[in-house]
Parts: C-alpha cells; sequence; structure tokens
C-alpha cells in the first residue's frame, strides 16, 4: 500500500472535479433547458473544493473541528446537487429545500453533539449512512425513470452507483469496528488508503457518466425527433417502416397491416383552410392512438393516409379497426366553432393472407382500401387474393374505356363518319 499516495489521491481527485465542472458549466451555458448540467457544475465544483478542505487538516491541526465541518457541508451540498441534477435530467421538479436543508441539519447536529465534533470515526460512520442513502436516492432517480433506461449510459452508472454505496457502508462498518488514531489528521491505515482511492474512481466515473448521459439523450432526442412525425406526433413513415419490419421477422400468420385514409380530406382544407386540416389530423391521431392496443404500431404514411401494425389474428384485428372506425365517425372535431365529422376508409391485410413482408402487405392493404374508397368509403375492407384480379380488371376497363374516347375524339377531329364500333 505504499505505493498508494493520498496527497496524490487528494490532487487527481481535485483535478478530475475541476475538469468535470468546467465540461459542465460549457453545457450549462450552450443549452440553457440542459439544466441537470447546471446542477452537475456546482456539484463538481464543490467536489474540487472538498479534497482542499481535507488536505489543509493536517497542515492546521487546531482548526481540525472547523474544517472537518465545512468538508460534511460541501460534501453534503455536493451529494444534495448531484441528486437535483438526476432529477433535472429526469424531467422531474427539483425542490431546493432538500439542498439546503440537509448540510444544515447535519452542521446543527455537529454543533450541538460535543462527541460528534471530537470523534473522528463516528463523523466517518455518520456521513457515509448519510452519502450512502442519497447516493441511493441518485441512483433510483436516475433508473426509476423509463425514458432514461434506454440511454446506454444509464446502467452502468446504475450499478457504479450501487457498488459505491456497498464501499461506503463497509467503510462505515470498519469506522465503528476498527477505529484507528491516525485518522485524525492524515491516513495511514491501508484499508483507509483503499477506500479512498475507491472514492478517487468514483468520482473521475461519475464526473464522465454524467457528461455521456447528457450527450446519449441528445442523440437519443435526435433520434425520436427524426422518427416522430412533427404534425401529429406518431411514428413517421420511416419509423413506422423501419418498427414494422423488425416486428415482422418474427411474426407468424397472426399478424395484420391496415392503411387509413381520412375520407374527403381535400374537402376540409378548401372549406376551413389548411388550418383546420391541420387541427383534424392531430385530433384524427389522439381519437386512433386512444382505441389502440399497447402492441399496436401506428404511424403517418403521408399527407391524409396512416398505418397500423397489428400483432394480431385477423379476427381479433378486423374487430379492432372496426370499433376504431365507428369511434371516428361518432365523434366530432371542433374548431373555431365549427363542427367537423370525419369518416375513415382502411383496407387490411394479414401475413396469412398476404405473405410475411412490409411491401406485400402494404400493396395488399392499398388494394383493400381501393376497394373500400371505390365502394362508398367508411368502410372496412379485408384483402383477399381475388382482389388483385378484380382490381386489374378494372383498371384495364378503364384503360380501355379511355383508349375509344381518344380514338372517337380523334376521328371526329379529324371528320371522319363513326363506325358502329366506335
Amino acid at each position: 500500500m505504499a505505493l498508494i499516495s493520498i496527497p496524490t489521491i487528494f490532487i487527481c481527485a481535485f483535478i478530475s472535479m475541476v475538469t468535470a465542472s468546467v465540461a459542465m458549466g460549457v453545457v450549462a451555458l450552450n443549452d440553457r433547458r440542459e439544466s441537470a448540467a447546471g446542477y452537475w457544475f456546482l456539484c463538481f465544483l464543490l467536489g474540487a473544493i472538498a479534497p482542499l478542505v481535507v488536505s489543509v487538516r493536517s497542515i492546521f491541526p487546531e482548526h481540525i473541528v472547523l474544517l472537518a465541518a465545512t468538508h460534511s457541508v460541501i460534501s453534503f451540498s455536493a451529494y444534495m446537487l448531484f441528486w437535483a441534477g438526476f432529477r433535472a435530467f429526469s424531467n422531474q421538479a427539483v425542490p431546493k429545500w432538500p439542498i439546503w436543508l440537509t448540510p444544515t441539519v447535519w452542521l446543527a447536529i455537529y454543533l450541538l453533539w460535543p462527541q460528534l465534533r471530537h470523534d473522528t470515526y463516528l463523523q466517518i460512520a455518520l456521513h457515509g449512512g448519510i452519502t450512502g442513502a442519497i447516493t441511493l436516492l441518485s441512483a433510483y432517480t436516475l433508473y426509476g425513470n423509463p425514458l432514461n433506461r434506454r440511454l446506454p449510459m444509464a446502467f452502468p452508472l446504475l450499478v457504479f452507483l450501487v457498488a459505491h454505496v456497498v464501499v461506503i457502508f463497509a467503510q462505515v462498518v470498519f469506522a465503528l469496528t476498527n477505529p484507528s488514531p491516525s485518522v485524525v489528521t492524515h491516513i495511514n491505515n491501508a484499508l483507509w488508503k483503499l477506500f479512498m482511492l475507491e472514492s478517487f474512481i468514483h468520482t473521475v466515473f461519475v464526473a464522465i457518466s454524467c457528461v455521456i448521459l447528457i450527450k446519449d439523450r441528445s442523440e437519443e432526442q435526435h433520434r425520436i425527433a427524426s422518427e416522430t412525425d412533427a404534425l401529429t406526433g406518431i411514428s413517421n413513415r420511416r419509423a413506422f417502416v423501419k418498427d414494422t419490419e423488425r416486428l415482422l421477422e418474427d411474426a407468424n400468420d397472426s399478424a395484420a397491416l391496415a392503411i387509413i385514409d381520412v375520407d374527403h380530406f381535400k374537402l376540409i382544407n378548401d372549406q376551413y383552410g389548411h388550418q383546420a386540416g391541420d387541427h383534424a389530423l392531430i385530433k384524427f391521431a389522439h381519437l386512433v392512438s386512444e382505441k389502440l392496443p399497447p402492441s399496436a404500431l401506428f404511424g403517418r404514411l403521408g399527407g391524409e393516409e396512416f398505418g397500423i401494425y397489428l400483432p394480431q389474428s385477423a379476427d381479433q384485428a378486423e374487430q379492432t379497426l372496426e370499433l376504431l372506425r365507428q369511434h371516428v365517425a361518432a365523434r366530432s372535431i371542433q374548431f373555431h366553432n365549427v363542427e367537423i365529422k370525419l369518416t375513415v376508409s382502411i383496407g387490411m391485410a394479414t401475413v396469412e393472407k398476404a405473405g410475411n413482408g412490409f411491401d406485400l402487405l402494404v400493396a395488399a392493404a392499398d388494394c383493400a382500401l381501393y376497394i373500400a374508397k371505390e365502394s362508398g368509403r367508411d368502410k372496412l375492407v379485408v384483402f383477399s387474393p381475388a382482389q388483385r384480379l378484380h382490381k386489374i380488371v378494372e383498371k384495364d376497363g378503364e384503360k380501355r374505356i379511355g383508349l375509344a374516347d381518344d380514338r372517337v375524339s380523334r376521328k371526329i377531329s379529324r371528320g371522319t363518319p363513326l363506325s358502329a364500333a366506335d
């Protein structure tokens, strides 16, 4: 243990805390919305000051009581700011009173309890118990938020915080069962040196982890923004296609895809304006979202066309979509004292009938949607293979009629007499 130098550990801890404080300060200045960086800036700044206070205790032994109290107040304030940073990072309200109340209560106990002032190991035990509890609270605040759990750095930091608490409580037990007078001014005990080394490693890892957490969340926010429809707040086409293709890899025949088209949407824009149309799409997305099962995927494919993926049997999916169609038709949307009624046409295709592939399902659902719109709209049509032939024949007939009309028009323009075939 002779290789472990306590002054060196203090110097390294000071440098790492100053570096982390500067990094957090830069983040806080560049992005005022990242309030967690502000709390962590103050936390690491106080974390840099705390080792300096401890390091001068051997220089001014006559002020050991004052320096010990000062170190504890700074340390508790740093721990509480660390917790506050996780509250802010999790988009939770940050109550200010625990930040100042914790060090204040400690200082009051320290001044009013003579034994605590003169028993260094009792200070270590009580200090460790409180900081360990705050660290556990910080870990819970971090990992208790489902959004935080999606960040790559969240779990490693959780493990490290819990491991640090274990070391703190081991330190408390050791302080109460194996005291040594050498702790009053400087630490020579080998085990205490290990405790100090772990504390230094912890501060460095935590400082780096907090910086990475902010980076991870920034990347996550950009990813979500790139996969979210700006108007309705649901998945955009890119995200819907990607997520559906991923689920189809493990899907069996019990899966369906539907394409929903808002009927006569152009009339809404023409009669009430595009702002009303946008409002109608937003409300429509809400109406659909509240009726879909949690396992469903819902996305905007473009314009007034939406997609739904349902990992259900054909009967269940048909029932879900029919209830959804009725739900939309039964509701009205208010916009500037104008009541807008919506209906939808739905084309649904199952993996069993169309095949296990996104393009196959979309083509089949689109075929069923075409029939739903052609047969009067406000309907749900389930795809069957025969519909493809029907659509081909219908389109071919339209093409032939178009060609015949063109031929008649050309004859009339040339003054050529029409035959019976025309």
